[in-house]
């Protein structure tokens, strides 16, 4: 796909910002309309969401299982299984993977001994942000120190457990399903 974007004129297909419009912004998310010049040269606008950068880490246990969490997510109203994730404390300096590890060790307690990146994804079209997806293999090292304000409780699910999750309509974080279905076709053979 990369080489793809050396071949092409891109100029013709590029969108243009005219005007930032912020219509809200906190530590968390912005929402922008603003004004844009399209690729045929007429004005109009465009929503942007400004959500944060993010990371999925798959936690390979030595049981061969995987760290699983389950939260209630206001905003679907209903509870949902997922791997450990979070947001990247790019304001502080972090890094994707240092992100990684640190969830991982929050929510779980248990430390990431090697990781491998396996995707780095905007969740869908109007979103700023990146969601990246780890593979991660792990070890218990201590007791999980969730964040003010997380709740969540973590289980070891294997790969036939977690296909259940995902037929039962419980596991359904669009990201973790598309780490899910790489960590399926480079992992579980």
């Amino acid at each position: 796909m990369a080489s793809l974007n050396h071949t092409m004129d891109n100029s013709k297909l590029l969108w243009k910002q005219r005007q930032e419009k912020v219509i809200f912004r906190n530590q968390y998310i912005g929402l922008r309309n603003d004004e844009v010049e399209r690729p045929d040269g007429e004005l109009g606008h465009y929503i942007v969401i400004e959500n944060r950068n993010f990371v999925n880490v798959f936690c390979h246990t030595p049981n061969n299982t995987f760290l699983m969490v389950y939260q209630y997510r206001y905003p679907w109203k209903c509870f949902s299984w997922e791997p450990p994730s979070g947001i990247i404390e790019t304001s502080k300096g972090e890094t994707p993977e240092e992100a990684a590890r640190r969830e991982v060790e929050e929510e779980t307690g248990f430390r990431v001994k090697s990781l491998i990146k396996l995707a780095k994804v905007h969740p869908f079209a109007m979103c700023a942000g990146w969601a990246h997806v780890f593979y991660a293999e792990v070890v218990h090292s201590g007791n999980q120190h969730l964040d003010p304000g997380e709740f969540l409780i973590f289980e070891e699910k294997t790969p036939v457990q977690i296909e259940k999750l995902i037929e039962q309509g419980v596991f359904l974080h669009g990201m973790s399903l598309l780490g899910w279905e790489i960590v399926k076709k480079q992992f579980l053979k």
